[in-house]
């Protein structure tokens, strides 16, 4: 029951790159009826007892992509609302879900209540993997999974929201965040006339830390900053640094299928 066929998924641009790729974990049956009662007994426990943050909104009963849009676009207005700007930083993870550390996970679990023989069972279930990747009919030798929570598992998504849980703490109160899963999204109130953005970069340069210190990849590259303001406002200038550079302002970006 822990022997997952990986098979590739096409996504978009050229079929010649693996990058394009998605990999899904076709599972023994078997296997999914254990992990839907896993996750129930999970879901019953976390939520009885609030222990996800209110501001994750990926995999959760009852909250969709539209719930966390609204979310962010009540934080901008609130920031207008008051004289102020709004600054977004949308945060892109390079293969999250693939990332996460078991051992670290377990300890997650253990912080947040799950004990004795629950934990050993979901240890258990985590331990000692194999997959063999199945392409046009051809398979590779199979491997031990030592990492991860891969698509296609059922409990999978839920783990990654108890591994990704605390982060949401670590900002703090004097900033918005949204969560969709690993969709990390920041919104920072300014003032118009603010010179000195040491409080806006302290925020990114936690996130990063506690991206390193949890096995994940932050990339630099596609994370983007818009600033949100109103026409005919005098602003000032906007730097903001991550991993000692500067991120450029844009126009536009995708948040979890918007413009």
């Amino acid at each position: 029951m822990k022997y997952s066929r990986v098979i590739p998924l096409f996504k978009s641009g050229s079929t010649l790159d693996p990058a394009n790729f998605r990999s899904i974990s076709v599972l023994p049956t078997l296997s999914k009826i254990f992990e839907k009662i896993i996750l129930d007994q999970l879901l019953i426990f976390f939520n009885t007892n609030k222990l996800l943050h209110k501001n994750q909104f990926g995999f959760t009963r009852g909250r969709s992509t539209s719930d966390a849009g609204v979310e962010l676009m009540k934080y901008i207005f609130n920031a207008w609302e008051n004289s102020q700007d709004a600054l977004g930083i949308f945060c892109d993870l390079s293969k999250a879900f693939y990332c996460v550390h078991h051992e670290t996970l377990i300890r997650k679990l253990q912080h947040y209540g799950v004990k004795n023989l629950a934990l050993r069972l979901i240890s258990s279930y985590l331990s000692n993997r194999t997959q063999k990747v199945v392409i046009n009919g051809k398979g590779s030798s199979g491997s031990v999974v030592s990492m991860g929570v891969p698509h296609g598992w059922i409990l999978g998504p839920f783990l990654f929201l108890i591994y990704i849980n605390d982060l949401l703490y670590l900002v703090g109160d004097n900033h918005d965040i949204v969560l969709f899963a690993d969709d990390t999204s920041l919104i920072f109130k300014l003032k118009r006339q603010l010179i000195n953005y040491d409080d806006v970069n302290n925020a990114p340069s936690k996130l990063v830390h506690w991206f390193n210190a949890n096995n994940m990849l932050l990339n630099g590259n596609k994370t983007k900053c818009i600033k949100f303001t109103i026409p005919n406002v005098k602003h000032s200038n906007t730097n903001v640094l991550l991993n000692v550079e500067e991120l450029s302002l844009v126009d536009t970006t995708v948040f979890l299928g918007y413009y």
